[in-house]
C-alpha cells in the first residue's frame, strides 16, 4: 500500500463514513483481473473529495444492501457539485 493509500486508510478508519468508498477504491485500484480488462480511458480515478481531504457532511443515503455519504447543501453550493460529489460547475 502506498503512503498515500495508507494515510487514507488511516482517515477512514478514523472518520467511519468514508471506509465504504475506501474499501471499493482499494479492490479496484489493486484488483489485477479488474485493472487488466479496462481500456486506457476506462480506469478508475480517485474522487477529487479524497484527494483534497474533503470530507462529505451530508446524511447517508440508503441504497438498499449499503449506504452511501453525500454532500451538504453548504458543500454542493461550496464545491459546485451534487449530492454525491459529482461536479456540477467547474467554475469553482
Amino acid at each position: 500500500m502506498s503512503n498515500l493509500s495508507t494515510e487514507i486508510a488511516m482517515r477512514t478508519c478514523r472518520h467511519g463514513q468514508l471506509r465504504g468508498w475506501l474499501i471499493f477504491l482499494v479492490i479496484l485500484g489493486h484488483s489485477t483481473g479488474l485493472a487488466g480488462s479496462l481500456g486506457a480511458d476506462d480506469v478508475a480515478h480517485t474522487p477529487w473529495w479524497i484527494l483534497a481531504g474533503v470530507m462529505p457532511q451530508g446524511p447517508s443515503i440508503d441504497m438498499g444492501t449499503y449506504k452511501i455519504s453525500s454532500f451538504s447543501k453548504s458543500q454542493q453550493e461550496q464545491f459546485g457539485v451534487n449530492q454525491h460529489g459529482q461536479i456540477m460547475d467547474f467554475s469553482r
